[in-house]
């Protein structure tokens, strides 16, 4: 039986393609894993620095384990950022601020 064309699709250059993108997509999830534990040690730091333990976040919702989850880095949606900055009475702009950036690396330039 014949082959139909579709067999080429496969082949050739999108197999470059695919591990190509594969390898994007290893090396943006690193970096988000980063960012994500940036943004976790900062939500523990407002939580701290309000003098509440992660038992007290019970009262507002979220279980001792998903608490821990969460300053451990692990990612979190929009929407329980936008919770977690309403229960510290903090903007949004001001926990997210600067995880965009890269880490600095290698010796710092003297003024």
């Amino acid at each position: 039986m014949p082959r139909s064309g579709s067999d080429d699709q496969v082949h050739g250059p999108d197999v470059f393609r695919l591990s190509e993108a594969c390898s994007m997509h290893r090396l943006s999830a690193s970096g988000l894993s980063l960012q994500a534990s940036m943004l976790g040690g900062r939500i523990k730091r407002l939580r701290e620095e309000a003098g509440e333990s992660q038992e007290d976040m019970l009262s507002h919702g979220y279980s001792v384990r998903c608490w821990q989850k969460v300053e451990a880095g692990k990612p979190i949606t929009l929407r329980t950022l936008l919770r977690i900055c309403r229960i510290f009475s903090t903007p949004m702009c001001d926990v997210v601020r600067g995880l965009d950036r890269k880490p600095k690396t290698g010796s710092r330039r003297s003024r």
